[in-house]
């Protein structure tokens, strides 16, 4: 553990822990508030490597309701933290992930403060803890404060220098601590696994959920996608505002995930021999492609309205939607072809 543990008047905290925020391309909160805690460990990994091993660099996912009255979009779609990552990421870096989520109680009662004595103690031996804080996005506990029940959290929601108090009994339905540790893997085990990965997340068409819905993954995912905004007029108007913001929000995710995928690339380019750096490329140069196609929209800010834009659900017209659509399409037959040159890669390896 390299963590060095301080005490500030009656705070005692982790220093050095990655400060996290939106538009620092982390927008996957999992992987960014891992990358934070485990930056003070003798295992720190950089994002796109941990975004690469868990398949979340490669992955596109859309839920789905099944009950016509009920819900039938989430803004889950593109998170993180779900079991078949979080295990991935944990055979990865050879560190458990103890998972304890509490979604089956009620709001604002999840009990997490009587967990105070184990978080503190984490604290105390330098090892962070994960949770969700206020707002459902991925946190570090980071410190605490003595004789209370106050956390002290590295979010995306703090002012920039500065970590966020919440009280332990504040704290969202999920807690992520650290167990045992085994060797993590080696350099070439990590490639292939976020390579194999890459093809299992395309070919996957989903899982169902505990709501009645599906997550659905890779060509799948986008179809589905796509079959919504073309669905879209013939929604009540309830659904129709329940996408909006996971429409967003999935195609912020997405972007920030081919970003991670082409950084992480780029990044094994250079180990390699001439022969394997060129055949490494031509994967990269698509990815590079998906990532200028939605990257377009930050600039424009004309689809895919995420409040970047400074626009809203009322923006939200039938002509915005059918370029959304297009742009849709294109990155499905990008997809297409970058699962084509890593299958042949692993092929010729």
């Amino acid at each position: 553990m390299n963590s060095k543990v301080t005490r500030q008047e009656h705070r005692i905290l982790i220093d050095g822990v990655i400060e996290l925020g939106w538009g620092k391309n982390k927008e996957t909160t999992y992987i960014g508030a891992l990358e934070s805690a485990l930056s003070v460990t003798d295992r720190a990994f950089s994002y796109e490597s941990l975004m690469a091993v868990s398949g979340l660099a490669f992955r596109v996912r859309w839920w789905r309701g099944e009950d016509e009255e009920g819900q039938q979009f989430c803004p889950s779609s593109p998170v993180g933290e779900f079991e078949t990552e979080v295990e991935r990421v944990s055979n990865a870096i050879g560190w458990v992930q103890s998972v304890d989520v509490r979604f089956d109680r009620p709001e604002g009662h999840y009990g997490f403060e009587e967990d105070l004595p184990q978080i503190q103690a984490s604290i105390d031996a330098g090892m962070p803890v994960m949770c969700y804080g206020k707002i459902m996005d991925v946190s570090v506990v980071y410190g605490y404060i003595e004789d209370s029940c106050d956390l002290l959290l590295m979010d995306y929601h703090g002012k920039p220098g500065e970590g966020t108090l919440v009280s332990a009994s504040q704290i969202g339905p999920m807690m992520i601590f650290f167990g045992a540790k085994a060797d993590h893997y080696a350099a070439d085990t990590w490639f292939e696994r976020a390579l194999f990965t890459a093809i299992e997340n395309f070919e996957n068409k989903g899982f169902k959920s505990k709501t009645p819905g599906m997550y659905y993954l890779g060509e799948a995912a986008i179809n589905r996608w796509i079959a919504d905004l073309n669905e879209w007029e013939g929604m009540n108007s309830k659904h129709r505002v329940e996408m909006f913001h996971p429409h967003w929000w999935t195609f912020s995710c997405l972007y920030d995930a081919r970003l991670a995928a082409t950084e992480f690339f780029k990044s094994e380019i250079s180990k390699r021999d001439p022969v394997e750096s060129s055949r490494l490329n031509s994967i990269a140069e698509v990815y590079q492609e998906q990532v200028r196609l939605l990257g377009r929209t930050f600039a424009k800010k004309d689809v895919f309205l995420g409040p970047w834009t400074g626009r809203k659900f009322e923006d939200w017209d039938s002509q915005v939607r059918k370029d959304e659509a297009v742009v849709l399409c294109e990155f499905l037959e990008l997809e297409k072809k970058a699962i084509g040159r890593v299958r042949v890669f692993l092929e010729e390896a």
